[in-house]
């Protein structure tokens, strides 16, 4: 019985390192389609992630105190009630987005959350991130007639920014609401 063990274990491995009719060996030429294949598509759609709205103020960075979030959501709320108008705010950390793609993730988010009444498209968000040190006010196409890109360059730059680095982000974004609401005014 011994002296065919050797010969057993000879044909077994011999057919383990054969593949079966439904298997295809692996080859240099198929590792570098998989590798080209998987960098295509790293490359092709940068990586994001919408979080659920919690209300008009969203601040998913840990910036605001609950406070400071109640005083900002009753601004926007009587804006809102007076002129129909909605603004929201979010703030995002790095790991939302990739860092140079600001502009198409909030413009994404907000359109998402279905910022402003969709027959009117009278919708201003607010997006900030502090890790990544980065802001934009994005508009809905009812409301750019009046509040201008120049306009909202305007309040990036001379309310939001020197709150900012002063590290006083609700004081920035405060201000940054009453600017665009000062704007954009009574209903017409």
């Amino acid at each position: 019985m011994n002296k065919y063990l050797p010969v057993f274990l000879l044909v077994l491995l011999g057919a383990c390192n054969q593949p079966g009719p439904k298997e295809k060996s692996v080859t240099k030429d198929t590792i570098q389609t998989t590798d080209s294949l998987q960098a295509v598509a790293k490359n092709a759609a940068p990586e994001y992630y919408f979080p659920e709205p919690k209300g008009w103020v969203n601040d998913f960075e840990g910036i605001f105190t609950r406070d400071e979030m109640t005083n900002l959501d009753s601004i926007i709320i009587a804006h809102k009630q007076q002129t129909g108008n909605e603004i929201a705010i979010a703030t995002v950390p790095a790991s939302y987005y990739p860092k140079d793609s600001l502009a198409s993730y909030s413009f994404r988010l907000f359109n998402q959350w279905h910022i402003g009444e969709k027959e009117k498209n009278n919708g201003v968000g607010i997006i900030l991130s502090k890790a990544n040190r980065q802001v934009r006010i994005e508009t809905g196409k009812g409301v750019i007639q009046i509040l201008t890109n120049e306009k909202v360059q305007s309040i990036i730059d001379k309310s939001m920014i020197p709150s900012f680095k002063n590290g006083n982000y609700f004081e920035g974004t405060k201000k940054a609401i009453m600017d665009i609401i000062k704007i954009l005014g009574k209903p017409a």
